[in-house]
């Protein structure tokens, strides 16, 4: 075999060599993980599911909290008018061992200058939901408490903050004492603002039941019709 043929032979092996590297990129880039500029980030039922890396070396864990969110986001994928699911999706998810809030679930809310003054975290957690895996995977799911966090995402980036519907719902439940919770012989009004009382009533309205009020839909129309006609309007139920 003359010289050219053997530079023949040896192009064609590296050729092929080539194209089954090639083949074997694009399974694993077909399976569970993907890759973006950022980073590696999962794909489920197409919300972005990231891991902190506090999370390496804790693969059980990781695959627990990974069936879990499967189970959840599945409901609520389910739950939530397609009209509006598509922007549940555009919230990333994040996964930590111990999160950077020191809460089980967290949103970090867009704000001017966010990442100078979260210069600790991930920039891209803007606007994100952390989750401390090891809280989460042990706590009663049947409620959907995910979805809590969703609706506080959901009314900051898509409805906002101070959106008038919500507002009005929001002081009308609390003048007419729908909600009154009697501690120590005081009554207290159990929402912070007009934001927890969003989060609080679309977790009834699509989750349920709660071990607080409005508890579940059923009650929660009896009970505040105004909020629930609020929900299902702000929600793109009807």
């Amino acid at each position: 075999m003359n010289l050219k043929a053997i530079i023949v032979v040896i192009a064609g092996l590296l050729a092929s060599s080539n194209d089954f590297a090639q083949t074997s990129n694009t399974k694993v880039s077909d399976s569970t993980k993907h890759r973006s500029r950022a980073g590696f980030f999962k794909l489920i039922h197409g919300w972005k599911v990231h891991n902190d890396p506090s999370m390496k070396g804790h693969r059980i864990l990781a695959e627990k909290a990974d069936s879990t969110l499967k189970y959840e986001l599945g409901v609520i994928e389910q739950r939530i008018p397609g009209s509006v699911i598509g922007e549940l999706k555009e919230i990333q998810i994040w996964l930590s061992l111990n999160s950077h809030s020191g809460k089980v679930l967290h949103l970090y809310q867009s704000a001017a200058n966010w990442a100078k003054s979260h210069q600790d975290l991930d920039p891209r957690m803007e606007g994100s939901i952390e989750i401390q895996a090891p809280d989460y995977v042990n706590m009663p799911h049947d409620s959907l408490p995910l979805l809590k966090w969703m609706a506080y995402a959901y009314h900051q980036q898509s409805l906002g903050l101070h959106n008038p519907q919500v507002a009005e719902a929001f002081q009308h439940a609390k003048s007419s004492r729908i909600y009154k919770v009697q501690i120590n012989e005081q009554q207290h009004f159990p929402f912070k603002n007009h934001h927890d009382y969003f989060a609080v009533l679309s977790e009834a309205y699509f989750g349920g039941p709660l071990s607080y009020a409005p508890f579940d839909k059923a009650r929660f129309k009896q009970m505040d019709p105004q909020g629930y006609e609020m929900i299902e309007r702000l929600w793109k139920v009807k």
